[in-house]
């Protein structure tokens, strides 16, 4: 369930000759919570050449029930660089 408010009638039946149905207000409100997920928990370049570029990618999946918000990539190698350091994703969308 994502998250935000819900809001709907119960409706009880019975045998009452005076009320033989009656409506129940009911609300629900959800809290959301993102889930980061990854494609792989590791990145191989296999063998490269000196002073060569080599790309790999790495697909980010939000597999929670509310908005997952990427604010920084880093690597701590300067080897290593990433293109896009910042991005959103609604619940159930990936990017890579």
């Amino acid at each position: 369930m994502n998250g935000g408010d819900y809001l709907a009638n119960i409706v009880i039946n019975s045998n009452d000759p005076d009320e033989p149905q009656v409506n129940v207000a009911a609300s629900l409100s959800v809290t959301g919570a993102p889930n980061i997920s990854l494609d792989s928990d590791s990145i191989d370049f296999g063998e490269v050449f000196v002073d060569g570029e080599y790309k790999e990618t790495l697909i980010v999946t939000n597999s929670g029930t509310d908005l997952l918000d990427v604010f920084d990539i880093q690597s701590d190698n300067g080897y290593f660089s990433v293109d896009t350091t910042s991005f959103s994703l609604a619940p159930g969308v990936e990017t890579a």
